[in-house]
């Protein structure tokens, strides 16, 4: 299985240590960038080659900044986490995106690889 590069960007505290631990045991697993807010996320993930951005919000929906990169960057995905860490939400620039609720640290380690693999459509 190959690197899935992630992007940390606008999660409380908190919540990024508990998903960097998470993370930390997972080989396949890496975090290239974490930034405090939202500012130039597209500049940054294309600059780290990131494959799935892991951001913070209010209720798991997908923020604009986040949307505008999908869209400059069509196989970057993004997992929204509201910010206290309990619902989820899965994106890839397509019609629809993929909701959690209570979603636990290990659900969504699995999301995040299942977002870093082709759409369903395309693989082989």
């Amino acid at each position: 299985m190959s690197e899935i590069r992630l992007l940390f960007a606008a999660l409380p505290a908190m919540l990024s240590e508990i998903l960097r631990q998470a993370t930390e045991g997972e080989t396949d697993l890496r975090i290239v960038e974490e930034r405090p807010g939202l500012e130039d996320l597209t500049t940054v993930a294309s600059r780290a080659s990131v494959d799935v951005v892991v951001v913070g919000t209010e209720g798991g929906e997908l923020p604009r900044e986040c949307a505008k990169l999908m869209y400059e960057r069509p196989l970057t995905s993004a997992l929204a986490v509201s910010r206290d860490g309990t619902v989820a939400s899965a994106y890839r620039l397509r019609p629809h995106g993929i909701s959690m609720e209570n979603a636990s640290s290990g659900q969504i380690i699995e999301a995040i690889r299942e977002l870093s693999l082709p759409p369903p459509e395309l693989r082989r």
